[in-house]
């Protein structure tokens, strides 16, 4: 039981198919130039916020710097004032 299809069918059958084939593709087409948009945006962000997590190191660096140097000088001066205090003990005042 084999059915008999005339040139014409076949024809549209086949013309029916390409423009379905051709659909598909240009589904795939635009799902693809929509995942290369969102991989170079992802791109974009990620290097300015690797360029952003730099400076923030930077300023860190810096600011540990000057708290290092604060409590240096806070260790510096407890330490002199320590040492006036013994001086002190021996200067008779009146």
């Amino acid at each position: 039981m084999s059915t008999k299809y005339t040139k014409d069918q076949l024809i549209e059958v086949i013309i029916k198919s390409q423009r379905e084939m051709g659909t598909c593709v240009t589904g795939v087409e635009n799902a693809l130039h929509k995942i290369n948009k969102q991989n170079v945006l992802h791109s974009i962000v990620v290097k300015d916020n690797t360029s952003a997590i730099k400076q923030i190191t930077k300023s860190n660096e810096s600011v540990m710097k000057f708290i290092s140097l604060v409590f240096l000088l806070l260790v510096g001066a407890v330490i002199i004032l320590a040492g006036a205090e013994k001086v002190f003990k021996y200067i008779p005042f009146k």
